[in-house]
């Protein structure tokens, strides 16, 4: 990211950029800063600038409307999203990429996932930049978070901050909006509260399931229970809810395993595709169950789903049995 910063900073944009990656807020922060500094952002007339989006963008077309000369401008920008070009053979555009890119043109991809060994991707990082954007750790996520906090020139308790995470959710994208929010609901005070986050803050379905298994995993039936009954009156269907808890302990049974290897967080982070600042919160959980009662808890989950898909069991009759056998203490080891 600091690349593209100081890209844009110089005044030296290259002739292209790959953007990919799970953090999409970031990606398209990034994104819109290259566009900005392009003047695509305003050309709202786009003779300068195309998109191209989905899997049937056409490779010889792209070619060719990044061979047209920028139309009373110093640039032409080719914006390319979600082509999926970074994980199939693509010699053409790489072999172009390389060598007959016009310095008048910049091309940009946007791509959730790449595949490093294909031409397309040496190309780019040889002629540009690819940069992967992802999630970033609790710290840069709380210093990101008090940026927008201390420009308001508002304070908040290091806790009341780390209940608004937990609150929303590691999801910058979820976040800047709660965040936005939380700002405007505040703007007459000097310091955000608890009760202020109580009070405007909506708990995303994940993190409600994540904090009902959290509730099982400490033997606190009632608690998990109460949860459940919330999600039912938001009218959350059952099924929906069932196979957030059989992914959560899908989850708690892949950090057990690979924690009694000996990987540390960041190698679990990686492995399971959690994000960082939640190992240490599934690692708690998995603490209470044994590798034995994780696998039957999945095979449960998966086995109602099956049910409850074919009409032989009711939805919400399953899901509450479930929470009270994986609520009990012997379950733990």
């Amino acid at each position: 990211m600091k690349t593209i910063d100081n890209d844009i900073r110089d005044g030296r944009i290259k002739k292209v950029y790959l953007l990919y990656g799970s953090e999409t807020y970031l990606k398209l922060l990034y994104r819109n800063k290259l566009l900005k500094a392009l003047g695509a952002a305003d050309d709202e007339t786009h003779m300068n600038y195309t998109c191209f989006s989905g899997k049937d963008a056409d490779v010889k077309e792209i070619i060719s409307i990044a061979d047209t000369m920028p139309f009373f401008a110093d640039k032409r920008t080719v914006l390319i999203t979600d082509s999926g070009f970074f994980k199939s053979s693509q010699d053409e555009l790489a072999e172009y990429i390389k060598s007959s890119i016009p310095d008048t043109t910049t091309i940009i991809f946007d791509e959730r996932e790449v595949d490093a060994k294909y031409k397309l991707y040496k190309a780019v990082k040889s002629s540009g930049s690819a940069v992967e954007f992802v999630t970033p750790d609790e710290p840069e996520i709380r210093k990101w978070l008090m940026g927008g906090i201390n420009r308001e020139k508002k304070k908040i308790e290091p806790s009341v901050l780390a209940y608004f995470i937990q609150k929303t959710g590691v999801d910058m994208s979820n976040m800047s909006g709660e965040l936005n929010k939380l700002l405007a609901y505040t703007m007459n005070k000097d310091e955000i509260t608890k009760d202020d986050i109580d009070a405007i803050v909506v708990t995303s379905l994940s993190d409600r399931v994540f904090e009902m298994t959290d509730a099982m995993a400490e033997g606190k039936k009632q608690k998990a229970l109460q949860i459940y009954y919330e999600l039912l009156e938001l009218k959350v269907p059952a099924q929906k809810t069932l196979s957030l808890v059989a992914r959560q302990f899908n989850l708690m049974l892949q950090v057990k395993d690979l924690k009694s290897k000996g990987f540390d967080d960041g190698q679990i982070a990686k492995k399971t595709g959690i994000r960082p600042y939640f190992v240490g919160k599934y690692i708690n959980q998995a603490r209470g169950y044994s590798m034995e009662a994780l696998t039957k808890a999945f095979e449960e989950c998966i086995d109602a789903t099956e049910k409850i898909r074919t009409g032989r069991i009711a939805d919400n009759i399953v899901l509450e049995m479930i929470i009270i056998k994986y609520s009990q203490r012997e379950q733990g080891r």
